[in-house]
């Protein structure tokens, strides 16, 4: 394990041994802790030949998020030009959100749900 950010709300690390970054949400994430999310995520992916992150929200809670909230992902969607995101146990309203969310950053294409970190990694290396 590379380099790690930790938040109360996040825990984000690079995995070498899996060329991914992990990115474990906790709790529903405001705009400060998007932007700060951002640019944490486009340090960690500096110089690396791959952007692919491992999003797991098996421990998170899905909350509304406010137009504060929508407006930091769309400012701040193409500051990491991502290959894949996959998207780790997320129950349906999280799912709903998520979906926003990746409709905003358009991402939809690039990102695909699964219910076990083994299927991501999986898909994140085809």
């Amino acid at each position: 394990m590379a380099e790690e950010k930790l938040n109360v709300k996040y825990r984000l690390w690079f995995d070498d041994e899996h060329d991914v970054a992990y990115l474990k949400v906790f709790d529903s994430l405001g705009e400060r802790d998007i932007r700060e999310l951002m640019a944490l995520t486009k340090e960690i992916f500096d110089g690396r030949k791959h952007c692919r992150i491992l999003c797991d929200l098996t421990e998170s809670s899905a909350g509304l998020i406010s137009r504060g909230v929508r407006r930091a992902f769309k400012e701040n969607a193409n500051i990491v030009d991502y290959e894949k995101i996959t998207l780790v146990g997320a129950n349906p309203s999280m799912r709903m959100v998520a979906g926003v969310i990746l409709t905003i950053t358009d991402t939809v294409s690039k990102t695909r749900f699964f219910k076990t970190e083994a299927e991501a990694l999986a898909w994140l290396k085809e």
